[in-house]
């Protein structure tokens, strides 16, 4: 049993990059506001693209290939989230606004955490 807890916990991750992967296609246009204006001329292309990078690494948890590379470009991934969609919000007059940016950072931060956690157990 103890064996199964790091695949089922993989699968868990996977499973929920997977949503996220797949929210990168179905709402990729509302998700460009996201992006620096700066970005607007190549939102919506990266926002597809790292949506199939999202599944991608997915996959590969669940079948167990190429899972160092995957949980390390998703760990980078992450943190690029962090410094170019979430810290940015930090800086807003809005309370709230500032709260949704911390828990984001957090969370993104957590994924990152756990995709190195599995770069390190993998066996490829």
């Amino acid at each position: 049993m103890s064996n199964m807890l790091p695949f089922i916990g993989r699968v868990i991750f996977a499973l929920a990059m997977a949503y996220f992967g797949i929210g990168h296609f179905t709402n990729g246009q509302n998700m460009t506001g996201y992006l620096p204006a700066s970005m607007s001329s190549v939102a919506l292309p990266l926002i597809y693209i790292s949506g199939a990078g999202l599944l991608l690494a997915a996959v590969s948890f669940i079948i167990n290939k190429w899972m160092r590379l995957a949980a390390i470009l998703l760990a980078l991934f992450l943190v690029l989230t962090v410094i170019i969609v979430h810290m940015p919000g930090l800086s807003s007059e809005d309370q709230a606004a500032k709260m949704s940016s911390m828990i984001a950072i957090v969370k993104d931060l957590a994924l990152a955490g756990a995709a190195l956690v599995i770069s390190g157990d993998a066996k490829d």
